[in-house]
């Protein structure tokens, strides 16, 4: 598999050679197991859209996000700070709505 956006206006190719899964009529164009997402060390940033690919030079790629149809957002929460928590770990995380 390979992913690949412009860095600097030049393309930049992240090439991945890992074990996947053929699901048929998945209406997702791209599904990364969460072993891949930790050795890759990808970080998904759903707020600024991007994928960063760690693992190849900070690697950022564009991500077009839809929300499924039968969701409702009932609440839009703002975080104050930012926490990242390392894969295969637990944490316990507070939130007050």
């Amino acid at each position: 598999m390979h992913l690949q956006d412009k860095i600097d206006s030049k393309i930049a190719v992240a090439y991945f050679c890992r074990k996947v899964y053929i699901v048929k009529n998945l209406k997702t164009k791209l599904l990364f197991e969460i072993d891949i997402i930790g050795l890759e060390c990808i970080i998904v940033d759903a707020n600024r859209h991007k994928l960063i690919i760690k693992s190849c030079r900070s690697l950022k790629i564009e991500l077009k996000i839809k929300l499924k149809n039968n969701i409702r957002i009932k609440q839009v929460v703002k975080i104050e700070k930012s926490l990242v928590i390392a894969i295969y770990s637990v944490l316990k995380i507070s939130v007050i709505v």
